[in-house]
């Protein structure tokens, strides 16, 4: 059982620089492909009522001209989100620092050997009833998502998950 965990003592998420640029490489494609797509991609609005919902059946193109977007603007957009200050960047906002706080939390629990004590008994006890815990697991991201509305923040739990599948083959 515990021949599955790493016996490495420095623990902890190891990132090289060959990883980091690949991901740099990776998140920048995208954004120019999203840019790429604002200009190819006809432009068009729907009609709204004084209440903000959109009217059906109102969808119209308008000129490229109206709207103004430049392809340098692509790169500024993930800047813009938060200088906006709007609700929706606040919550972003919150979303990163709660991701942050969680994986330091993971950080300070690998460093410590809590995680691996933590991970070593939970193999040991589901060892012989993967399924069970495979299922457990799926439905405690389920709970969280549906009642708790935790979506994106379910990231910090994925290394974790990760490391009892592979410790249990």
């Amino acid at each position: 059982m515990e021949k599955n965990i790493s016996q490495d003592k420095n623990q902890g998420l190891k990132i090289d620089k060959k990883t980091l640029i690949g991901i740099t490489v990776l998140l920048v494609g995208i954004l120019v492909f999203a840019g790429v797509l604002t200009q190819v991609v006809p432009t068009g609005v729907y009609d709204t009522a004084s209440d903000g919902s959109i009217i059906n059946g109102t969808y119209h193109q308008i000129e490229r001209s109206e709207v103004g977007y430049s392809f340098w603007r692509v790169f500024l957009a993930p800047i813009e989100a938060f200088i906006f200050a709007t609700s929706d960047a606040m919550t972003g906002v919150i979303i990163i620092l709660f991701i942050t706080i969680i994986g330091g939390t993971f950080l300070v629990l690998d460093k410590s050997g809590v995680l691996k004590y933590i991970m070593t008994t939970i193999v040991g006890k589901y060892e012989k009833k993967k399924y069970t815990l495979l299922a457990v697991m799926i439905l405690a991201c389920m709970a969280l998502s549906s009642f708790a509305g935790i979506l994106e923040e379910s990231v910090t739990l994925v290394p974790l998950a990760v490391a009892i599948s592979l410790s249990l083959g």
